[in-house]
């Protein structure tokens, strides 16, 4: 009888042990899970912000300041080649500049406001949707569900050329092991690059 009592014992202790032991092993995986897709995530930020700020260095005070969708004409006026909106300068206006007074397309109300910055959402494709900033990163924020914060700064106040600007994208992940805690993490990326023209 006693030889029972010791085994039934035993079997309490390796199901104690086995729960203790999965319980680690489930942490530690969903744990890497979960510290691979904040990796993922804040890669793809930082790529949406590289190529958001390669939009905006070509649209320094020298930009070409084509009007939208128009058709260039040759004599005698008649529509030949359509060219798409080239967008013009972008961000605050040189003060020596006379070529192209800043503005900032998409936001026809923009005051001039250093930084400028914008929210949407990437899976929505109609958020922001006349906004090239906007446009020009959505497809490279795959992956991202929720709310993107875009902020433009022109570094010196002005969008000369070789004067810089910084793209900033930042956005709230929460992962799986602080879902019962509420818990978020903000995830941000920024690139900065001289003005190109």
């Amino acid at each position: 009888m006693r030889l029972r009592y010791r085994n039934q014992a035993r079997h309490g202790f390796t199901v104690l042990e086995f729960v203790l032991i999965i319980t680690a092993f489930l942490m530690l995986v969903l744990g890497t899970i979960d510290l691979a897709m904040a990796v993922f995530r804040y890669h793809v930020l930082s790529q949406a912000a590289r190529q958001g700020v390669r939009q905006v260095i070509i649209h320094g005070e020298l930009a070409d300041a084509a009007p939208r969708n128009a058709w260039e004409t040759t004599l005698p006026h008649t529509p030949t080649t359509y060219v798409p909106y080239k967008g013009g300068a972008w961000g605050p206006a040189s003060p020596t500049s006379t070529a192209n007074p800043g503005t900032y397309p998409g936001s026809p109300d923009w005051t001039g406001s250093n930084p400028y910055t914008l929210t949407f959402t990437p899976s929505d494709s109609n958020s922001k949707s006349s906004d090239y900033i906007a446009n020009a990163i959505r497809p490279y924020l795959a992956g991202i569900p929720g709310d993107v914060t875009v902020t433009v700064q022109w570094m010196n106040g002005n969008n000369n050329v070789e004067r810089g600007v910084q793209v900033t994208l930042s956005t709230t992940w929460q992962p799986t092991m602080l879902f019962l805690f509420g818990n978020t993490i903000n995830l941000r990326a920024s690139s900065r690059m001289p003005i190109a023209h």
